[in-house]
């Protein structure tokens, strides 16, 4: 399972770096725009502040996952899957109502969209990974043969002496 989570990983590594890439293609009005008017989104100009703040998102949906599925119950983890489906379903949602209806969002240029977009489909995409992943084996109880004894394990307790304490 570590083998699959790690390429996973790799995957979505490689996946934000187009993200990225395709977020840093914005529109000239719109690096201006970041520039004059909209100064909190000035990180989405610097490549490397965008793609780790992506691939950090997404390493933390993957974490969560990961934690559910190796701790919790087989409903529980589903649920979570469920759940972080169908917020990445609405913000993806979210996200397309504001690039079309907001005229200065819509200025950005398509391949900006394009790379938000991708954000919640990675999103999406983790949360079916570790819903068909198969659950944990449990650990098989292993019986002792009939004609053998098991030697009870060591006693973690103390010795009684057969005088009772007096307090």
């Amino acid at each position: 399972m570590k083998k699959k989570i790690s390429i996973l990983v790799l995957c979505h590594a490689l996946f934000t770096l187009v993200q990225v890439f395709l977020i840093s293609k914005i529109s000239f009005i719109g690096k201006i725009g970041i520039a004059l008017m909209y100064k909190e989104y000035k990180f989405l100009r610097s490549f490397p502040k965008t793609y780790f703040l992506l691939f950090g998102v997404q390493l933390l949906v993957v974490g969560i996952l990961t934690y559910t599925h190796r701790k919790q119950p087989r409903k529980n983890h589903l649920i979570a899957c469920a759940v972080i489906f169908a917020l990445a379903v609405l913000g993806l949602w979210y996200t397309y109502n504001d690039f079309v209806h907001n005229y200065s969002h819509r200025l950005l240029k398509e391949r900006f969209h394009l790379g938000f977009y991708l954000f919640w489909l990675g999103m999406m995409a983790s949360c079916i990974f570790f819903a068909i992943l198969p659950g944990q084996k449990a650990v098989a109880l292993v019986e002792a043969p009939y004609n053998e004894t098991v030697p009870s394990p060591p006693s973690a307790t103390f010795p009684r002496s057969d005088k009772p304490d007096i307090k």
